[in-house]
């Protein structure tokens, strides 16, 4: 029996390091592709002895167009820190955006009697159906016509649209498990509805709004075709900065080494974003397998 016990723990061992291989080896090989020198990057055999360097951290600023013979990058890499900011800003106010108004629906659908509530949730889960594509040739449309184009504001509300609703379905589950009995005691003290909210339940709901937060960050953070498309300078993103070097190097004019080097740059604030409410995710994840094991 005890051996049984010993072997199964030792396989369970196995398929978690064999996993754990599988998910960090790309990670780990772009890492070492962005500290690799330009020479080992471009070798035809894997370079595992190389002196570590900066320089495709520099973002290729010395980097001629053979064709033009001037710099590739004169006028980006001074852009550079604006694409970053515009990305790490868009992505929190879409953050904000979705929470501010999948908390009100998902409330309202946990605590009141809506006809066709649910229904309704169902039907806006089906966004996540549909490539994005499809709607971009409306949305330029629309967003030309009302002043929304190359705006902050304008691409922080769609990614806040097609975080809604996977955000209400986060939120109404972690409502539903927070008994109605404390919010009701408050109303019969003459608190309103927005205070019981504001000073009760969102407290005790911490915990799913952190993990709520995490699933709207990364809508905005990891999207690729509203940006190319509704954006052109004054919003562009960080992905926006990428595409262009990811079309140098497809030519043959820009080596592996700084596209992993913005690869890196790039999750490194999902990576912080993750870290500082982690604690949060953890009980979260955790919380349906728990309620159902209490039932």
């Amino acid at each position: 029996m005890s051996n049984s016990i010993f072997k199964a723990k030792n396989l369970r061992f196995v398929i978690i390091g064999f996993w754990l291989i599988i998910v960090l080896f790309p990670l780990s090989w772009i890492a070492l592709t962005s500290v690799k020198p330009t020479e080992a990057t471009l070798s035809t055999t894997p370079v595992f002895l190389f002196t570590p360097t900066l320089q495709n951290y520099m973002f290729g600023a010395e980097i001629m167009d053979p064709h033009t013979n001037e710099p590739i990058f004169a006028g980006i890499a001074s852009q550079f820190p604006r694409y970053l900011g515009n990305s790490i800003l868009i992505a929190l106010m879409s953050t904000f955006i979705a929470l501010a108004a999948g908390l009100t629906f998902a409330y309202s659908l946990s605590r009141f009697k809506i006809i066709g509530g649910t229904p309704l949730l169902a039907y806006m889960l089906t966004l996540h159906a549909v490539t994005p594509i499809v709607f971009t040739p409306a949305l330029f449309e629309i967003f030309q016509k009302i002043g929304l184009h190359d705006t902050h504001i304008g691409l922080s509300l769609i990614y806040a649209t097609f975080a809604l609703p996977l955000t209400v379905w986060i939120l109404k589950n972690f409502l539903d498990g927070f008994p109605k009995t404390s919010e009701e005691a408050a109303k019969v003290d003459g608190a309103s509805t927005f205070d019981v909210l504001l000073r009760i339940t969102l407290p005790q709901i911490k915990v799913g709004l952190a993990v709520a937060a995490v699933f709207a960050f990364a809508v905005a953070w990891n999207d690729f075709i509203f940006t190319l498309s509704l954006t052109e300078t004054n919003a562009a993103t960080f992905v926006f900065l990428a595409d262009f070097f990811d079309d140098l190097l497809r030519v043959g004019v820009l080596t592996p080494g700084p596209l992993a080097s913005m690869s890196i740059i790039h999750m490194i604030p999902s990576f912080i974003f993750a870290f500082l409410i982690q604690r949060y995710l953890l009980i979260g994840f955790s919380a349906g397998t728990i309620r159902k094991e209490m039932k």
